[in-house]
């Protein structure tokens, strides 16, 4: 899956990868690296404040992450088709 990234400013950049274990997170802040697969420790370790627009953005994309996969086009059943033999 393509990388997702979010970039809160102040030298705070996300990166999210998506493997078989789930979301992995590489953050940079204040020039310092870290990487989590816990969302919550990412967020502490950010210490981002509640009702900040920085928190706001922040959850927003880890909602959007979490989000199911939107579902591809479903075959229509109605369609005339021919089996190849």
């Amino acid at each position: 899956m393509k990388r997702r990234c979010l970039d809160l400013g102040d030298g705070m950049l996300l990166e999210a990868q998506r493997d078989d274990a789930g979301w992995s997170f590489t953050a940079l802040r204040r020039g310092s690296a870290q990487w989590f697969r816990d969302p919550v420790a990412l967020r502490k370790w950010l210490g981002l404040p509640l009702k900040t627009t920085s928190r706001e953005r922040f959850d927003a994309w880890l909602a959007e992450l979490q989000a199911p996969a939107a579902a591809g086009p479903e075959a229509d059943p109605t369609t005339d088709t021919r089996m190849v033999t």
